[in-house]
């Protein structure tokens, strides 16, 4: 009997894969658990149609990353955080801190997106890499420290 899995299958496909199954497994296993439904011509149109909608979301996706990457190499990012004397922050500047400096700039880009070693804890500048796929560029950022004027004695 032929299925559409509507989630992944060990041993058996992905979500989204025609495949061959034993007309016992389907009926005992697969359907009852909504894992699976039957391949009739109208669902596997309902699958072509909606693969075709996947694929121009992501290409749309694609474009959208493209452009904010292009525009990301002349920018250069200042964050301040709150930092002491030897210039150590007292938090650290992270994949979300980037992500949200970058909003500030308009430029949309997923903190996955953003590769960063380890998180950067003290005041200087540093080189970040943004990649997705075969996209990538890096960006400068210049964490400069906010030191308490008037601290109480």
């Amino acid at each position: 009997m032929k299925v559409i899995l509507t989630k992944s299958v060990p041993k058996v496909g992905k979500t989204g894969d025609v495949v061959e199954v034993s007309d016992g497994y389907a009926t005992n296993s697969l359907f009852p658990n909504k894992l699976a439904i039957l391949a009739t011509p109208k669902n596997l149109e309902s699958l072509k149609r909606k693969k075709q909608s996947d694929s121009d979301f992501k290409a749309f996706q694609n474009e959208l990353l493209e452009k904010a990457i292009q525009a990301l190499p002349d920018t250069t990012l200042e964050i301040k955080a709150k930092a002491n004397d030897q210039g150590h922050l007292f938090s650290k500047v992270d994949e979300t801190t980037i992500v949200e400096e970058l909003l500030k700039h308009r430029i949309s880009i997923s903190k996955k997106n953003i590769v960063l070693e380890k998180p950067i804890k003290n005041i200087g500048s540093y080189s970040v890499l943004i990649k997705e796929g075969d996209y990538k560029t890096t960006i400068s950022i210049k964490v400069e420290g906010e030191y308490n004027k008037n601290p109480c004695i």
